[in-house]
């Protein structure tokens, strides 16, 4: 699929760029807070203008573009991004803010997308209630006419629209797409969705500073992420969707979780926020580790709720050659010790500075492991069977002289697999008879990766009316 356009929203901070990418493409992908500089990375996201598909770059601030001048700090990382997003471009989207007015950080980026020779609107955004006044003065910017909009209120929005069909896109295309070339708008929401049936969507999750976006960029061969050695650097989850050995899937680079703070700041309650929104849409979920510190406390809480949750896991030790051998083995045998909760589950020990392509390809031949055992298709005569199996090894004790029968089982759901089982008195079942039954259904099935559910259901008496 082909965008047809591409809109990059560029400001200083606060001018309110994520709030008009949320409006523009329906969602709320873009963190929104009232600290400056919620966004770091580049975000995309589509719509639709006159059936046209329209791709939306939101971007961090590139105010003071011409002051870093120390190219290994955050500030300039982040810089780059933002004008990675211009280059790519077609229209920008230079937002100002009309309750403030024009200031020294406007110019400067004026001057810079003159520079630019790119299409550009100037969009003056926070003229809540139809309040338009004091706009004049942005046309001393001479980029032309001036957008009155309030993103938060969703006003001016469609005019604007309108307007970048009429007055950018039929006037700058070289070769206007025919009607056939346009997109409907079932396509597109395939494409604004990450849950197509044809992505396995993976969440990587951890603590910060684990090395998470560094992998991502690893498997996409290229600097996509921000990646910087001072945690928290990523704040919004990130949704990249990829096409590895003709397999799509989509991954979701997402903050880091520490432990418990009293007094968090907004930005980071929200990034939480949007981390567990990332797993709870996810099939599977990436753990990254940092190796050098080990299976911490704040690791195993965030594995705990994933399990809970009912998500399949994949464990990753990043930072791996940062070891020695004699750390490596301990490293090693501690985690085992530690994760044996999650024994089921898939675990590398990589470099994500230095991955090859190998060692990427076998962490994927495991996501798509993980995916096919979560949702390998089992019938019911097989689940009945691998039941009395078990009950045939190991039957239920006999609890107040009640005797315990289970009669049939049958799958109740899929990723997570849930097993439903029939019988008498089943509510008397123990919690570690329940593990037992997990654990000969996962070995019988040869289950990998994904967490097993139980649901028992007593059965009734035809007789009783």
């Amino acid at each position: 699929m082909k965008f047809i356009f591409s809109i990059a929203l560029i400001g200083r901070h606060n001018v309110g760029k994520s709030t008009l990418f949320n409006r523009i493409t329906s969602t709320n992908e873009a963190l929104v807070t009232k600290s400056a500089g919620s966004t770091r990375d580049r975000k995309y996201g589509c719509t639709i203008i006159n059936n046209y598909i329209v791709k939306i770059i939101d971007t961090a601030s590139i105010e003071l573009i011409n002051a870093h001048q120390d190219k290994n700090s955050i500030e300039s990382s982040i810089i780059k991004q933002s004008i990675i997003a211009i280059n790519e471009s077609d229209l920008i989207f230079f937002m100002v803010d009309t309750q403030t007015g024009i200031i020294a950080a406007d110019l400067e980026i004026a001057h810079y997308l003159y520079t630019c020779n790119k299409n550009i609107m100037v969009i003056a955004n926070k003229c809540d209630n139809y309040n338009t006044h004091g706009i004049s003065e942005f046309f001393s910017l001479g980029m032309g006419e001036i957008y009155p909009i309030s993103a938060l209120q969703g006003l001016g929005i469609n005019n604007l629209l309108r307007k970048t069909v009429k007055n950018i896109i039929n006037k700058n295309l070289d070769n206007p797409p025919s009607l056939e070339e346009r997109l409907e708008e079932r396509v597109v929401e395939k494409i604004k969705s990450s849950s197509s049936n044809h992505s396995i969507r993976v969440a990587i999750v951890g603590r910060p500073n684990a090395g998470k976006s560094m992998l991502i960029n690893r498997i996409l061969g290229e600097n996509r992420l921000i990646v910087y050695d001072f945690p928290g650097t990523t704040r919004e989850k990130i949704t990249i969707p990829i096409v590895r050995n003709n397999k799509h899937y989509t991954l979701i680079d997402t903050a880091g979780i520490r432990k418990k703070i009293k007094n968090k700041e907004e930005v980071e309650t929200l990034s939480i926020i949007q981390t567990f929104k990332a797993i709870k849409v996810s099939h599977i979920v990436m753990i990254v580790i940092d190796a050098t510190i080990g299976v911490t406390d704040e690791d195993l809480s965030l594995l705990k709720s994933i399990i809970e949750r009912g998500h399949s896991i994949l464990i990753i030790f990043n930072k791996w050659d940062l070891l020695s051998e004699t750390r490596k083995k301990y490293i090693k045998n501690v985690s085992l010790i530690r994760l044996k909760f999650v024994s089921f589950a898939r675990i590398h020990f990589i470099s994500a500075l230095y991955e090859t392509k190998s060692g990427l390809d076998k962490m994927f031949q495991s996501i798509n492991e993980t995916f096919f055992y979560a949702n390998k298709r089992i019938s019911t005569a097989l689940a009945t069977r691998i039941l009395l199996e078990a009950v045939k090894e190991h039957s239920p004790p006999i609890l107040r002289r009640r005797r315990i029968k289970l009669k049939y089982a049958h799958i109740g759901g899929y990723n997570p697999l849930l097993f439903i089982i029939h019988g008498n008195q089943v509510r008397a079942l123990s919690e570690s008879y329940k593990r037992y039954l997990v654990n000969y259904f996962r070995n019988a099935l040869k289950i990998i990766g994904s967490p097993i559910q139980i649901k028992l259901i007593e059965s009734t008496n035809p007789y009783i009316s």
